[in-house]
């Protein structure tokens, strides 16, 4: 499950496998931590320990006497979505403790594992505008608007009034 998630074998089939995949963030955070630690404990390992744990956790929750082996599917599917979220909501750069501590909780709402791209994506146009409320009220008494000057009336063809101008009236020059 882990190695499908990853990336790191995508021949691997089970279900709800094609719902999810880790994204470019997860798997570049995956691999700097894996990196990192190569010298102590396997880091996959530590991952599949915990979430073993929590398909042992789900099942149990759901077998009830009329459950079957059959009926094995809704833990992996729920055990996997349960990994997506919680490598999805785990801040970069990756620490073992956190992932763990993420991968050990009951449950992880869906508008928590939000994706980061997205939430740098409104921050961005939240800053802009933010800085656009602020640069306007900074700077009230500093521009005026056209439309709150006088409309200008100019001689249109042939001197008939005509075009109304919103700009300084035209004057000869040589005047």
């Amino acid at each position: 499950m882990l190695c499908r998630y990853l990336g790191l074998n995508t021949t691997l089939i089970f279900p709800g496998c094609a719902d999810v995949s880790a994204s470019d963030e997860v798997q570049a955070s995956f691999h700097r931590l894996h990196a990192q630690r190569r010298s102590s404990l396997d880091l996959l390992q530590v991952l599949h320990s915990q979430l073993l744990q929590h398909l042992a956790r789900t099942w149990a929750r759901l077998h009830t006497p009329a459950t079957t082996i059959m009926d094995f599917h809704v833990s992996l599917r729920e055990t996997y979505t349960h990994l997506h979220r919680a490598l999805s909501i785990s801040p970069a750069p990756w620490e073992v403790t956190q992932l763990v501590t993420n991968l050990q909780r009951e449950s992880i709402e869906a508008w928590e594992a939000v994706d980061a791209s997205a939430i740098s994506v409104c921050h961005g146009f939240t800053m802009a505008f933010l800085w656009l409320v602020v640069t306007r009220l900074a700077c009230r008494t500093c521009y005026t608007r056209l439309d709150d000057e006088p409309p200008v009336r100019q001689a249109g063809p042939q001197g008939r009034g005509g075009a109304v101008a919103w700009a300084v009236p035209w004057e000869p020059s040589g005047a």
